[in-house]
């Protein structure tokens, strides 16, 4: 008995040094192909995936770039990028690559899947929700790794009865393990059900164990600390003496590290002085110390907004304005992310709610014009418009406005005279001459006219 086993031993292990050594003559095979044919990219991504399985991230990087430049409609090269950068923490490099992957090939499951992992790793969690969702919808076999992700999507949003439901389907997907039950066990004492709770402890056995002594090493007995002390630091930074808050802010924190206020009064302060990177860094401290805390959503928003990183911004201020409804610079915000995602009907609730705190906002008119003139109803765009130009100061604005107001109205009268109604249609097409008469909106109307 012993022999067989030695000899099963010695297969094995040779087994495994061919294995190695077909994986090296395949790198050295593909490259000798790339010396015949050097203009063929997929023969670069093949390079790109040897090395990546070896964990030379460099070189991976390397060959996947130059696919990329042979082929830009190549999605495996971007997500071979995409894949390497999220192994190396780089989550907006990789969510960068990983969207143009699914944008040239957007029926595959597992660019999804890593669009959903890059975005739980910088907890964006709905982002995350939405593209594991698409993921199992595209899977042509289900998949107990997509379920098991968005368990622990939920488990981040506090929806543990769906975090359960997504276990189980995980558990009905392969052999039910311990490690499944202690993720059941922790969502039913969430939910505050001790029986269910204790019962998958106990079916954990001792992987619960060392579950608890992770989470001890991590936060202690209590649970993550955090605080909310108003700091001093915000005096300076209303008088935009910022160097003096950020002092202050900082010197707070050594005395409470787990204080929130000053995580976001560094976070504003930072932004202000163009310190973006600094700026974000404060605001993700803060959901690391709490990930139910919306202010911190609404400030790393900003930041997205500025970058022009409309989805990263509407997925934080979707969280804010779920966390808190009345929270009006949140829901404009969040109005204002989905008019640059062209997402114009979701928009307009959202504007109307921050319009009910903020009446005289132009900012926020503006975009209600916006959204209605882009949805082709140019009779509230036009309403919209007016308002904002009775709220604007600055002679740019105005004058921008007043030729959004002719287009509106101009095609406004063109819809009236189709339907028929001659006499409001002239009325329009000379309030355009009256608001813009230098424009080729006022020259158009004046042919209707005649």
């Amino acid at each position: 008995m012993k022999k067989i086993i030695l000899c099963l031993i010695i297969l094995f292990s040779l087994s495994t040094i061919q294995a190695y050594r077909m994986q090296e003559r395949s790198i050295k095979e593909v490259t000798d192909e790339i010396k015949k044919s050097p203009e063929k990219a997929p023969l670069y991504v093949e390079l790109g995936d040897l090395y990546k399985k070896e964990k030379k991230f460099d070189d991976a990087l390397k060959n996947y770039q130059k696919a990329a430049e042979l082929d830009k409609k190549n999605a495996e090269a971007y997500y071979g990028l995409s894949d390497v950068y999220r192994r190396q923490q780089k989550y907006d490099q990789a969510l960068d690559h990983a969207l143009i992957a699914s944008e040239l090939k957007p029926i595959r499951a597992h660019y999804k899947s890593q669009l959903g992992l890059i975005t739980y790793k910088q907890e964006k969690y709905k982002e995350a929700e939405k593209y594991f969702n698409e993921a199992i919808s595209l899977s042509t076999k289900k998949n107990g790794f997509y379920y098991s992700m968005l368990g622990f999507i939920y488990m981040k949003q506090e929806r543990y009865k769906e975090a359960v439901d997504m276990f189980k389907k995980q558990a009905d997907l392969k052999a039910w393990d311990k490690s499944l039950n202690v993720n059941i066990a922790r969502a039913y004492y969430k939910m505050g059900d001790k029986k269910q709770g204790d019962y998958y402890k106990e079916l954990s056995g001792d992987e619960w164990g060392k579950y608890k002594e992770k989470m001890d090493e991590l936060h202690g007995d209590s649970g993550p600390k955090k605080s909310f002390k108003r700091s001093e630091g915000w005096s300076y930074y209303k008088k935009q003496d910022y160097d003096q808050a950020v002092v202050v802010f900082n010197n707070d924190l050594k005395d409470d590290p787990d204080n929130l206020d000053c995580y976001m009064g560094l976070g504003y302060t930072y932004k202000k002085m163009n310190k973006t990177s600094q700026a974000l860094a404060q605001f993700n401290k803060a959901l690391k110390k709490d990930e139910s805390y919306a202010k911190a959503y609404v400030g790393r928003a900003m930041i997205y907004l500025a970058q022009k990183k409309y989805k990263q911004a509407a997925a934080d201020l979707e969280f804010a304005v779920m966390a808190d409804p009345n929270d009006a610079f949140a829901a404009g915000s969040l109005g204002r992310a989905y008019v640059n995602l062209d997402r114009y009907e979701e928009a307009l609730p959202q504007l109307k709610k921050a319009l009910e705190k903020n009446p005289d906002d132009v900012f926020i008119i503006k975009n209600l014009a916006r959204s209605y003139q882009k949805m082709k109803d140019y009779k509230n765009a036009r309403i919209w418009y007016k308002k904002a130009l009775t709220q604007a100061k600055d002679k740019k604005d105005k004058k921008y406005i007043k030729g959004s107001i002719a287009f509106v109205t101009y095609m406004y009268a063109g819809e009236l005279e189709k339907e028929g109604k001659e006499k409001e249609a002239k009325q329009m097409y000379k309030d355009v001459i009256i608001t813009d008469p230098n424009s080729k909106w006022a020259g158009y109307s004046k042919q209707r006219l005649r």
